[in-house]
């Protein structure tokens, strides 16, 4: 059923439950504001209330929690009703998640722009960009747990910043760092600024325009540079595989093992070869050179022959300048006066300086009375400059660095004038005769000298 009711102006009638008042509408289950321009208040019988748009009030009673749309404050109570203790306990979220570009730009009034957050997380594509000039604060409350150790409350506290990467205010080139960066873990750089007035690795090594410190042991795969001032090192002593090699004492140094050189001081003798022509081998820092055994006397011929255990194939070690070859042998007439030559040869080519002629006084009759202990050979220039003169005894500056033979020849006068080397005509008051007469062992040396 329905009625008509006068009413005054502004009130109207409406079929039905509903009375309708000006632009409002009153019903059974509540009333709506607005309803001829768009409902901007709906409220119920049960005390739900919507509206669109501000609200105004001196104050705001009850449970705020479900609100959306206004900042965090302190942060949000454990409990909302008033006379529970955990109303006045709080919390906060600990990620601030930025999805979209966002700048921070406080009023100029404002010291600096702060969150409770302690873990600012940028996603990728988006920027947190901070005004110049503006700070922003995380963690303002000192929450973090992550923050440094250090008796400094002022700068323990702090947030994280999450991000993939941070540049300056352009996105063209690297942020500064006003007050320093402390970094706890591994800073990889493609460069790194030389004018860095100091670099702190923990509290055990900092690098600074003097040089390194460094606190405990410092292992690397070598050592280079001066170390005069290195301490706490034995200088008396020098090591190899645990055992010592020099030993210095009160009266010089014990050397165990092999002392090689490549630098020698000028007239230094490099190494020596002596030995008897008795088939031995003797090694020296060059390499083992087995020396000619001589077993038996030589006679001369008019025709040049090799001496008997005169030749050995012999590479001077590096920083020889001078090289002494001799050849020891004993000399004996057996006809007239026994005129005889003599000359010493390198790889065939003679050496004219080394050439020598030996013999013993003339006579018709008795004339294998001469008997001698001669020494031929010669001392060879390494050092002769850019070509070198073999045929002098020169060779060019370093260009001995291959065995070359070495060896000495002799003939005689003529048929007349007979010899023989490597044995005595006389011995101990009579002719001699078995080892006394030969062989008589020559005598090879050699001596590189730098």
């Amino acid at each position: 059923m329905s009625f008509t009711k006068v009413a005054p102006a502004g009130i109207g009638t409406e079929p039905g439950s509903a009375i309708r008042i000006g632009d409002s509408l009153l019903h059974s289950t509540g009333i709506d504001i607005g309803t001829g321009s768009g409902i901007g208040v709906t409220i119920r019988q049960h005390g739900d209330a919507t509206f669109t748009g501000i609200i105004t009030a001196q104050k705001f009673v009850g449970d705020i929690s479900q609100a959306t749309g206004a900042a965090a404050g302190l942060g949000t109570a454990l409990s909302q009703t008033q006379t529970d203790p955990l109303n006045k306990v709080y919390y906060t979220n600990r990620v601030l998640s930025i999805s979209t570009t966002t700048t921070v730009d406080p009023p100029a009034t404002a010291s600096a722009a702060y969150t409770q957050y302690t873990d600012l997380s940028i996603s990728n594509g988006a920027d947190l960009i901070i005004k110049d000039g503006d700070e922003l604060v995380p963690d303002v409350l000192g929450l973090s747990t992550t923050a440094l150790l250090t008796t400094d409350t002022v700068t323990n506290t702090g947030g994280r910043l999450r991000v993939g990467q941070i540049t300056n205010a352009n996105a063209n080139g690297a942020p500064n760092f006003p007050n320093g960066l402390t970094v706890t873990g591994i800073v990889t750089a493609s460069t790194l600024n030389t004018t860095t007035n100091q670099i702190v690795v923990g509290s055990a090594v900092t690098t600074n325009n003097t040089g390194i410190d460094a606190t405990g042991i410092i292992t690397a795969t070598s050592f280079r540079g001066d170390g005069s001032q290195l301490t706490g090192i034995d200088s008396s002593s020098l090591s190899f595989g645990g055992s010592t090699k020099i030993q210095a004492n009160s009266h010089g140094v014990i050397v165990t093992g092999v002392l090689t050189t490549t630098q020698y001081r000028p007239g230094e003798i490099i190494e020596t070869i002596a030995a008897a022509c008795d088939g031995r081998t003797v090694s020296v820092q060059s390499g083992n050179y087995t020396i000619g055994n001589v077993t038996a006397a030589q006679d001369a011929t008019t025709t040049w022959a090799d001496m008997d255990g005169s030749a050995i194939n012999y590479t001077p070690p590096a920083g020889t300048k001078q090289l002494v070859y001799t050849y020891q042998f004993q000399w004996d007439c057996i006809q007239y006066s026994g005129i005889s030559h003599f000359r010493t040869l390198v790889d065939g080519t003679v050496v004219l300086p080394s050439q020598r002629s030996f013999s013993s006084n003339y006579a018709s009759t008795n004339w294998n009375h001469g008997q001698f202990n001669w020494i031929i050979g010669y001392t060879f220039d390494l050092n002769g400059g850019v070509s070198g003169n073999l045929s002098q005894g020169q060779f060019a500056t370093g260009s001995w660095t291959t065995p070359k033979i070495i060896k000495t020849q002799f003939k005689e006068y003529g048929s007349g004038y007979q010899i023989r080397i490597h044995a005595n005509n006389y011995w101990d008051g009579n002719t001699a005769s078995g080892t006394g007469e030969a062989p008589i062992k020559p005598i090879l040396y050699i001596q590189a000298i730098a």
